[in-house]
């Protein structure tokens, strides 16, 4: 039998109670002063002594710590968590390569943290030329701190992506799109207008909010996920929108950043931090940033690994591709002075130190439009620096993605995700009662022996998450949605490999 709830997760409201509530507004109940704060945040004072705080979803079994140290601690909790493990497994560009020289999610994430903790160095340091420190509310603690904060959000940043990255984000999205009606159905459980919040997790599944869900619910040993501080948990918040509310035109929704299971954990960021809708947390641009920085050349690097590019032709592309003559100065003609290891290297770091530079400016200059939210991203298109990127994505886009040996590899990745979609298909089958006794035990009385192996090979964890939530008490569409979560959690989770071998044996191909 099930383990019974605790009094605390009793007392806890679920996040499916109801299919359809009204989204939470940050806004709704505030004082006069606290509107006036959030209405005009560039006008506030000592800011950081609002943003970085030590406050956690639930307190810490520990007791307080000072912030730098709660802030090692979230990093910690990330450092030393499965989920950020698996990532040493996961695509980067080139799925299930052999290659170590060749970068995978976790590497590709180490990467991303050194730029995002070298661009909150470099705001701290303009800040302190400028005599600004004390103004924004940087005191010791909080300046000790906000490097690590950045550092984190972009270690989590790709924590969420599934195997095969975008192609196995499109499986998973595209599977639900085919089969949900006609699951829902056979479980007895139809969606109407009503229930689109639910239908809308797996029809808009993405990254972003599959590592929101991690962060904040299914990672640790409760349903608060790694229980981080929600300063770091603002932080790693791209898109600031459930599925429902995204909007094309909008840079920041024009993708889902949290899910409607998660909804209650962005109420409570917007709450205490005093955030409209759709408004990114500051750091949050940095994390942005910090990525944007670092792909690209990654891609190119990796590029050149697998023989697909070679960094002459690189070079020479970039130069063709811009009349900037700013731009083509960090990407200088080959005179054969230097090694070609020391050719990469250096127009690398030229690269990456200009663009963190310029950012870091741009953060501080722009620092009230960043803290009002009306700054769609920190380094624009339209800048010096965006169009830089933008012609090296360009190059990355036609000679590396399009290249036929990562193509096929994502093809078949994406038939891999399906697949293994369709084997754990008899699960989200199942009438409601039916699975309750499956995961109570009772599925060979129900002559259930398929499904019931098919659950056991869905992690622990996976299946706790949804007792805990359907103990709540949920509506049966609801229910239905935390199955497929449960399912999906699993999927996304596993590596490339692991999802390769588990889809032959599964389909009789291997034992």
């Amino acid at each position: 039998m099930a383990t019974p709830l605790s009094p605390q997760q009793q007392r806890l409201p679920s996040a499916f109670a109801f299919a359809s509530p009204r989204h939470e507004n940050p806004a709704r109940d505030m004082c006069p002063k606290q509107k006036k704060r959030l209405l005009g945040r560039e006008s506030v004072g000592e800011i950081y002594k609002e943003l970085l705080t030590v406050e956690r979803r639930r307190l810490s079994t520990r007791g307080p710590l000072a912030l730098p140290d709660e802030v090692e601690s979230d990093r910690s909790r990330v450092l030393y968590s499965s989920s950020f493990r698996r990532l040493q497994g996961k695509t980067q560009v080139f799925p299930l390569d052999e290659n170590a020289a060749v970068r995978t999610r976790l590497t590709h994430s180490f990467e991303v943290s050194h730029v995002g903790r070298f661009l909150a160095a470099s705001v701290l340091k303009i800040f302190k030329e400028r005599g600004e420190l004390d103004k924004v509310g940087l005191g010791p603690d909080e300046a000790a701190a906000f490097p690590t904060i950045v550092e984190t959000a972009c270690l989590l940043h790709d924590i969420g992506n599934p195997p095969f990255g975008h192609f196995g984000e499109q499986a998973i999205s595209q599977w639900f799109g085919r089969n949900l009606n006609d699951l829902t159905a056979m479980a007895g459980c139809v969606f109407a207008d009503e229930h689109a919040d639910l239908k809308n997790d797996f029809l808009n599944f993405d990254g972003n909010p599959q590592g929101f869900r991690i962060l904040s619910r299914i990672a640790g040993a409760d349903e608060f996920g790694f229980n981080l501080t929600l300063t770091q948990m603002a932080a790693t918040i791209k898109y600031v929108c459930l599925p429902s509310q995204k909007d094309s035109t909008t840079a920041l929704k024009k993708k889902a950043g949290v899910f409607f299971s998660e909804r209650e954990a962005l109420a409570d960021i917007q709450k205490r931090f005093l955030l409209k809708e759709g408004q990114r947390f500051p750091l949050a641009y940095l994390m942005e940033a910090a990525d944007d920085i670092s792909y690209c050349l990654s891609d190119i690097e990796d590029g050149v690994e697998k023989g697909i590019i070679k960094f002459d032709d690189f070079v020479e592309k970039i130069r063709e591709r811009t009349s900037d003559d700013k731009i083509r100065e960090f990407f200088p003609k080959n005179d054969g002075s230097v090694s070609p290891v020391e050719r990469v290297v250096g127009i690398r770091s030229r690269v990456i130190r200009h663009l963190v530079g310029e950012a870091a400016k741009d953060y501080v200059n722009s620092h009230a439009q960043i803290c009002a939210g009306t700054r769609d991203e920190l380094i624009e298109s339209s800048s010096p620096c965006g169009r830089l990127l933008q012609v090296i994505k360009e190059h990355v886009r036609e000679s590396v993605y399009s290249h036929e040996v990562p193509q096929q590899l994502e093809l078949s990745g994406l038939s891999i995700i399906e697949g293994l979609l369709e084997r754990f298909r008899p699960l989200l089958a199942l009438k409601r009662e039916n699975f309750d006794a499956l995961l109570s035990g009772g599925g060979r009385k129900l002559k259930l022996d398929r499904e019931l192996r098919l659950l056991g090979l869905v992690a622990k964890r996976h299946k706790e998450a949804y007792r805990i939530e359907v103990g709540k008490g949920v509506s049966d569409q609801a229910e239905w949605a935390l199955r497929g979560h449960m399912l999906v959690d699993f999927i996304s989770g596993m590596t490339d490999h692991f999802s390769l071998r588990l889809y032959q044996k599964l389909s009789g191909i291997r034992l």
